[in-house]
């Protein structure tokens, strides 16, 4: 007969997080999990594609809060490339790991989740002026705390606020030709934004994507992005929130604009990590305190004062993040399912305008 028992293996790592308890399964820290169902839920099983250094204290956070009742476990930092290959390791169908639910940091990840049934439903407390498109409408996830996709300017090559860029339409604009840039838009956060992107502009996109090749400079990453306009290099670009903060927080000449805040533009686009409960989770009840604890406006609040200054979705989180700088921000409606199914389309399209050296491909 299979056990049900496992054996945690605590990381000394988080004892700065006064949770010595917290098992963590990292790679050479692994815990083997049974696939069999404990009659009383004491342990919730985390798969998190986002780092350990973000999702550790919140399960610590959490484990206090339940006053040890329930032991968090987790494997951070799970790489979903494959979605099948991910499929069957957070459901036990490679080294026995069962995970209960998933937090991850790539919203399409989890809407092809969804449209799998590998999530199950459930009944995610929102408030009534809760954001639209921030939930699935099925209920299989919610999403919490987001970066925005900003613009990020040097202010030593741009010294008036007149200069600055608006829009992420001017990315087009030959004015700025070899002078602003962006990352590949087949990876990354990048990948989502542009599928929002591809799903707003419709039959325009592709044109769109190629005037942007033609025009911007391409680089790897958001990180990359951001660190151009901060030596000089570039004059301004397309990056995520939370690399333009770290610039921000290093003195560099930089400004963030957020942009599309004119009445003919969509808005500022925000992505979000989401959370969603495992259909097959082992602990389904412990599971579910869990999902509830990371989508409250208490995780966003912790998540809003982390280094990489997340946003909080939830309108009664309190906790402004340094990257607001007190401006209102009218943020983009979107529908990932929509916004996912077009960078699905477009992918070709986008392949083929934004090709990297083999290997510098290979190095993402």
């Amino acid at each position: 007969m299979r056990s049900c028992n496992s054996e945690p293996v605590a990381a000394r790592w988080m004892n700065r997080f006064n949770a010595p308890v917290v098992s963590v399964l990292i790679t050479g820290m692994i815990v083997f999990v049974s696939g069999c169902r404990r009659s009383v839920e004491n342990e919730v099983v985390l798969c998190a594609t986002v780092d350990q250094e973000i999702a550790a204290p919140m399960m610590g956070a959490f484990y206090r809060a339940q006053e040890g009742v329930i032991t968090p476990k987790a494997r951070f930092g799970i790489d979903a490339s494959d979605i099948d290959a991910f499929v069957d390791e957070v459901t036990g169908m490679t080294d026995g790991f069962h995970a209960d639910l998933i937090w991850s940091d790539d919203i399409f990840l989890m809407t092809e989740l969804a449209r799998r049934g590998v999530l199950k439903s459930h009944a995610w407390k929102t408030e009534a002026t809760f954001p639209d498109g921030m939930k699935a409408t099925d209920g299989t996830w919610r999403a919490m705390a987001a970066t925005a996709r900003v613009l990020i300017v040097n202010t030593d090559l741009l010294t008036e606020k007149a200069q600055y860029p608006r829009s992420v339409d001017d990315l087009t604009d030959v004015t700025w030709k070899g002078k602003c840039g962006i990352a590949n838009p087949t990876r990354g956060a990048m990948a989502i934004h542009a599928g929002i992107i591809a799903s707003q502009k419709g039959n325009a996109a592709d044109d769109w994507f190629k005037q942007v090749s033609d025009n911007a400079v391409v680089v790897k990453r958001d990180a990359e992005v951001a660190t151009a306009v901060a030596k000089g290099t570039l004059a301004w670009g397309l990056t995520s929130s939370s690399d333009a903060v770290a610039e921000q927080d290093a003195s560099s000449p930089i400004a963030v604009v957020f942009p599309d805040q004119s009445p003919d533009k969509p808005g500022t686009v925000r992505i979000p990590n989401a959370v969603g409960i495992v259909a097959s989770a082992q602990h389904p009840v412990a599971a579910a305190r869990l999902a509830d604890y990371l989508v409250s406006p208490t995780v966003e609040e912790r998540l809003a004062m982390s280094d990489a200054s997340q946003i909080p979705i939830s309108p009664i989180a309190t906790y402004t993040p340094r990257v607001l700088t007190g401006e209102i921000v009218r943020w983009s409606m979107v529908d990932f399912d929509a916004a996912a199914k077009a960078f699905d389309a477009i992918q070709p399209s986008l392949e083929k305008n934004f090709t990297l050296p083999r290997s510098e491909i290979a190095e993402q």
